[in-house]
């Protein structure tokens, strides 16, 4: 039998700054904010908390792809 050796791609890290920090809070927090964006930094903020991908999409309601997406983007 051949050797399956199965790649497991790693979740892109994110730490934030305070300053970071304080700005997407902000986001979450404005009433007028839109939607797109409280929830695309609600994953950040999850993501610097240790949340692991699938237990954010699971929360925030997205797929896998989506939050990997938003995280790879906040990095890069």
């Amino acid at each position: 039998f051949p050797c399956m050796i199965r790649r497991r791609r790693m979740a892109h890290e994110i730490r934030l700054t305070p300053s970071q920090r304080q700005a997407l809070e902000a986001i979450v927090a404005r009433k007028a904010a839109r939607a797109g964006h409280v929830c695309r930094a609600g994953v950040v903020l999850l993501s610097d908390d240790g949340l692991a991908g699938r237990e954010i999409a699971l929360r925030v309601g997205l797929s896998m792809e989506q939050v990997s997406r938003i995280r790879r983007r906040f990095v890069d």
